[in-house]
């Protein structure tokens, strides 16, 4: 067997096993999300954590740089109508197991965390569809809680705004939580300033986990009330936590945690706007 027919072989073998693995939440949250991804987790804020900006957002930018060469470099060979048949399959060959190789290092690495039992099962919690005035009595708290944290939780808005600071808090913020839920335990620190932070304000994005790094990324460039809640939130992500709702409950029981009233603002802002959308949803004239 050749060498690239090798590659394939191994490469396909693993995204079946990743398939199968996936069917399984229980054994996912025992061995890899209790296990295994703990271990890679820690390992790569080890390696990176260090590194005072984002290596996981110049990994990024390299890849594509070297995706838009390749890119013009096909289309240059189209126009010149050199894109044989046999050419067009080697091209189709290599984006394919690009392609399958992403997918089977993002799942390896991170992503079978989007199978596990998650945070509901580990908190003990009684997940159902509750009535709308449920839910407009958790907004008239939320609401509450924001005017009651509005003025002292600008005296330290500034402090939070450095980012230093801004990320201190966040950790100690998982501290105070990990102390009563160990589920929480928020070990090797790798939380940055994303390099993209400008480009995240046209595309809409404040935050974003990297699971090629292990690094947790923040627009910094955002107004300071929203980045307590977002910084935790990603850090949410490195914990395992791979889908939005199960991360922004993880941000929003260790922002409450915090100490800092600009960290309880933060997260009771985010969550009042969560809920509000939900009560559009029900009832817009409302």
């Amino acid at each position: 067997m050749s060498a690239k027919k090798t590659y394939w072989f191994w490469l396909i073998g693993l995204i079946v096993a990743i398939k199968i693995f996936s069917l399984f939440p229980s054994a996912i949250e025992q061995y890899y999300s209790g296990g295994i991804y703990k271990g890679i987790g820690a390992f790569q804020r080890i390696l990176f954590g260090w590194v005072p900006f984002s290596m996981g957002d110049v990994f990024y930018g390299t890849v594509a740089i070297l995706l838009i060469v390749k890119l013009v470099r096909f289309i240059k060979t189209v126009r010149k109508k050199q894109a044989g048949k046999a050419y067009l399959l080697s091209v189709g060959r290599q984006v394919l197991f690009f392609a399958l190789s992403v997918y089977a290092v993002f799942n390896v690495l991170w992503g079978l965390n989007y199978n596990r039992v998650g945070i509901a099962k580990q908190l003990e919690l009684d997940v159902q569809v509750y009535p709308k005035e449920d839910l407009l009595h958790v907004v008239d708290k939320l609401v509450t809680h924001l005017q009651e944290l509005d003025t002292i939780g600008r005296i330290n808005r500034a402090y939070v705004g450095v980012k230093q600071n801004l990320f201190q808090g966040s950790i100690e913020s998982y501290d105070s939580l990990a102390a009563h839920k160990k589920q929480f335990v928020y070990n090797y620190p790798s939380v940055k300033p994303s390099l993209y932070s400008y480009l995240g304000n046209y595309l809409g994005f404040t935050g974003y986990y990297n699971p090629f790094s292990g690094e947790a990324q923040v627009n910094t460039t955002v107004p300071s009330y929203v980045l307590p809640f977002t910084t935790c939130h990603e850090i949410g992500h490195q914990l395992g936590y791979a889908k939005e709702s199960e991360a922004n409950f993880a941000g929003f029981l260790s922002a409450k945690s915090s100490n800092d009233p600009a960290f309880r603002y933060s997260v009771y802002f985010d969550m009042y706007l969560y809920s509000r959308r939900y009560v559009f949803n029900l009832d817009s004239n409302l």
